[in-house]
């Protein structure tokens, strides 16, 4: 899965010794190594567990008020061991140090670790967790090997219900952790405000394949009429129903997903980036072919948008976008001006989050990771629904992978173009 979420419960640290130290080390070794791979999520439940840490760090270290040489720390100590917590009598007990010593460097070791983690606060308990940590259980290995690697297969899902508690509401968690630090930061690090479905052969899935000789009167219908009808009738592209059903299933999964996370956390934004379709991307004009014109591409992703938006209630919208390499040239040379163009569509099938790209995750299938053998796409149907079983979803190293930078680059160079 693309993140492991845990919690800690409040009596973790309220009584702690050698064996339950060693357990809890064992824990944050496996969380560390989360950590390093930037999967793991903690999850603040009511009370945050950073400032439950740093409130005992004080404790240890802060004398009691009455008696400047006695800390609360000792106090503590002494109800541990049945002794009087009276101010005179603690005067003259000896607790050991080592005691002490031990427990700040453990609680030292929970903050250090626990601060680097993503972190995610919420006000109830709606939201499960993989893991939740108390003063005694472990963190087995098998989780480990779980949420570490970063090929997830689509056979990991039973049905569409499956992949959107197990997948989906994980990426829920992610926006909900990125919105916290960007108060945290007080705005320095943003937070996840747009995501944009990057896939080239979305839009030629929705266009027939025309054929000759009939090819001027087949894009006349094509502009008359709707996706949805037109596709349970033509007769001349066998494969049109079956395409536009492979873009549709997931479209419209991931679309009722980000209609359905609530305001305060939904990214404004939902992008789909596609290619030109190569079907239309010319016209006809006095017997000769000329590019199609802008205002006859926003016909056409109006017409898309008809189809695959159609059902969504909200007052945010939805976009396609056409992006045309053509157009993405960078400088690479002052004098004379020399231009490179940048960008190539190939294999671009990205779910891309936040216009700093805090996340980028690659689906083998783009868009088409649902069967598309399906009735409809209702929330009363996904546990019907099937995933497209030899998909997989890659979640991407920023340092490592040339589609990362390509979309970087796309952002910081023209980010009108897409959408952000």
């Amino acid at each position: 899965m693309p993140f492991a979420t845990y919690s800690i419960k409040e009596n973790s640290f309220h009584k702690t010794n050698n064996e339950n130290r060693k357990k809890f080390k064992n824990f944050l070794n496996n969380i560390k190594e989360l950590n390093r791979k930037k999967r793991a999520i903690l999850v603040n439940k009511k009370k945050d567990v950073i400032e439950s840490l740093k409130e005992k760090l004080k404790d240890i270290d802060t004398p009691n008020s009455e008696n400047e040489k006695i800390s609360k720390f000792v106090i503590e100590q002494a109800k541990k061991y049945g002794q009087p917590t009276s101010i005179n009598k603690l005067k003259d007990i000896y607790f050991n140090s080592n005691d002490d010593l031990l427990e700040k460097e453990f609680l030292i070791e929970c903050l250090d670790c626990f601060n680097s983690s993503m972190k995610c606060s919420v006000e109830n308990d709606d939201i499960a967790v993989d893991f939740e940590k108390d003063d005694s259980n472990e963190y087995n290995v098998e989780k480990l090997d779980k949420f570490s690697k970063d090929i997830i297969y689509a056979k990991e899902f039973t049905n569409v219900d499956s992949f959107i508690k197990k997948f989906l509401q994980k990426l829920e968690i992610f926006i909900r952790a990125s919105i916290d630090k960007e108060k945290k930061t007080k705005g320095f690090k943003k937070r996840v405000d747009s995501i944009n479905i990057f896939h080239k052969e979305l839009s030629k899935y929705l266009v027939p394949n025309f054929r000759n000789p009939n090819i001027f009167l087949q894009k006349k219908e094509f502009f008359e009429n709707s996706i949805e009808n037109l596709r349970n009738k033509i007769s001349y592209d066998k494969n049109y129903l079956k395409n536009t059903k492979k873009i549709e299933g997931g479209v419209k999964i991931l679309l009722n997903w980000w209609s359905n996370l609530p305001d305060d956390i939904r990214p404004k934004k939902f992008n789909i980036i596609t290619d030109i379709p190569n079907q239309l991307l010319w016209e006809n004009y006095n017997k000769k072919k000329i590019k199609t014109s802008p205002l006859k591409l926003k016909e056409i992703q109006k017409k898309i948008k008809n189809f695959l938006f159609e059902e969504l209630n909200l007052n945010l919208k939805p976009n396609i976008i056409f992006l045309d390499r053509d157009e993405l040239k960078v400088k690479i040379e002052e004098n004379p001006p020399k231009f490179m163009r940048f960008w190539d569509w190939t294999h671009k099938k990205h779910f891309a989050f936040g216009k700093d790209l805090h996340l980028l995750i690659y689906s083998d299938f783009g868009v088409e990771f649902i069967d598309p053998n399906f009735e409809k796409i209702t929330e009363d149907d996904f546990e019907d629904i099937k995933m497209r079983k030899n998909n997989k979803f890659y979640l991407i190293d920023p340092d490592k992978d040339e589609d990362f930078e390509q979309i970087d680059t796309l952002y910081k160079k023209f980010p009108s173009k897409c959408g952000i």
